[in-house]
């Protein structure tokens, strides 16, 4: 039996999901024993599932240089995840672990910063695996060789399975019900979504919105803008079953710039026979088959036609449901993901282990002073919002000039406290005054957008 030691930045809701249940089908196999280090924190359902099947969890691992590299030297495989988060670019930078075979495996599409590939996460593993098709047209991966791609660049797609949401039965309901389960923020969310769901010109509509960040902040939004009798917030919810048995269609508007590539909630939507109507999107449209399962509409206006089309045509929109179903079962299952995973270990098995660690785009070791800025900016790449954060530090008599720039191409992500942002490196690098002084100058715009 082989050694497979996951390194993943935390163990929460979507991902966690996805890999607690993967490791779980593939831990019934016997080939492949899993131990999961967390950076950060596990959450309840990670601590009871690793008891139920006795898989070895060590949460704060970033705290603990000798469990990484005790773990590190007795695997056979690591195993990271990869998403932008300060405490796994931490670790990507440690360079004095001993050799050991590496494959990376991106819960992000790689095309929007915070959540870009670069050069650097690309070439660090002995196997770079996508899990969107999505991902083979970004920047990063354009870039590399011919040969590369060929050889250390792998797909497999991302999905929790549906076995969980088995078994939901369409209740009778009075309205029509539309509804959007996933993060509720703009850091995801299309920006007018409270808009677009108000204007689509149907009767009885209900937009049911289940989730969390800021569901609290969308329904003030709502409240204030008179549209809160068309919706309701149910905040996170553990148990969507429910949800999911008394939806009509899946309104699933996101943002251009969103980072997903599952969207494990729209194959759940699906498996249950609740219609998808999506914008096109990279990751949504390597999902939702065109006309069969659901509908990819090119702009808000087509969204909101869509709708309208599935509320007057539900012979079609049960046909659809029916495709959805099927489309799910034979290419979303879990154990197409297991089956896929165990082929890929094996044939990095073959490759002797080596050194890896992350170094700056001049090829030197990543160390204090500033390493939390350091990683941050790493981690953006060679974008435009890199470069106009590296100009706030090193030409402070021009801060309004460069301000102005970011407050141009901002996305909402960046006024996040997590999900990549600098407020995020932040809070695992109190002491970087560069980050520091990053933090106050993208507070203020963040208030001035809010403002607009």
């Amino acid at each position: 039996m082989y050694k497979i030691l996951h390194i993943v930045p935390h163990m929460g809701g979507g991902v966690g999901r996805v890999l607690r249940n993967f490791i779980g089908s593939s831990h019934e196999q016997e080939d492949f024993f899993h131990q999961l280090i967390c950076l950060d924190y596990a959450n309840n359902d990670t601590k009871e599932w690793s008891k139920k099947f006795g898989i070895e969890l060590f949460e704060n691992g970033i705290t603990d240089y000798q469990l990484l590299e005790s773990k590190i030297k007795e695997t056979d495989i690591v195993h990271i995840h990869f998403w932008n988060h300060p405490l796994l670019y931490r670790f990507l930078s440690i360079d004095s672990f001993p050799q050991f075979r590496a494959v990376i495996w991106s819960h992000v599409n790689g095309h929007h910063p915070p959540n870009i590939f670069t050069d650097q996460v690309l070439l660090y593993p002995d196997f770079f695996v996508i899990s969107t098709e999505y991902s083979l047209s970004s920047d990063a991966i354009k870039r590399q060789t011919v040969e590369w791609r060929e050889k250390n660049l792998k797909l497999v797609f991302e999905t929790a399975g549906y076995e969980h949401v088995e078994g939901v039965h369409h209740l009778d309901h009075s309205f029509f019900n539309i509804g959007y389960i996933g993060t509720v923020s703009y850091s995801k969310m299309h920006r007018d979504f409270l808009e677009i769901c108000y204007s689509i010109q149907i009767p009885d509509k209900k937009f049911i919105v289940c989730g969390g960040d800021d569901h609290n902040h969308l329904q003030k939004e709502a409240d204030d803008k008179g549209y809160l009798n068309i919706f309701d917030f149910t905040g996170p919810l553990k148990n969507i079953k429910p949800i999911l048995s008394k939806l009509d269609v899946f309104g699933y508007p996101l943002c251009k710039e969103n980072y997903g590539t599952g969207e494990q909630v729209l194959i759940e939507a699906m498996a249950c026979g609740v219609v998808p109507v999506v914008l096109d999107n990279g990751p949504e449209r390597f999902i939702v088959e065109q006309y069969k399962s659901g509908i990819v509409a090119s702009t808000i206006e087509e969204y909101q036609k869509a709708i309208e089309f599935l509320y007057y045509n539900p012979n079609i929109r049960q046909k659809m449901a029916e495709y959805a179903i099927d489309q799910v079962i034979h290419k979303m299952s879990i154990k197409k993901t297991r089956n896929r995973w165990h082929k890929i270990y094996r044939e990095l098995l073959k490759i002797p282990q080596k050194n890896h660690v992350l170094k700056d785009s001049n090829n030197n070791p990543i160390n204090h002073p500033n390493m939390g800025c350091k990683l941050f900016l790493l981690s953006l790449g060679e974008t435009k919002i890199s470069h106009l954060y590296s100009n706030l530090l090193s030409l402070p008599n021009n801060r309004d000039i460069h301000t102005l720039g970011i407050t141009e191409s901002m996305s909402p992500i960046f006024c996040s406290p997590s999900k990549g942002s600098v407020f995020h490196y932040f809070s695992f690098f109190p002491d970087d005054m560069q980050l520091k002084t990053l933090c106050d100058l993208t507070n203020s715009i963040c208030k001035g957008k809010n403002n607009l």
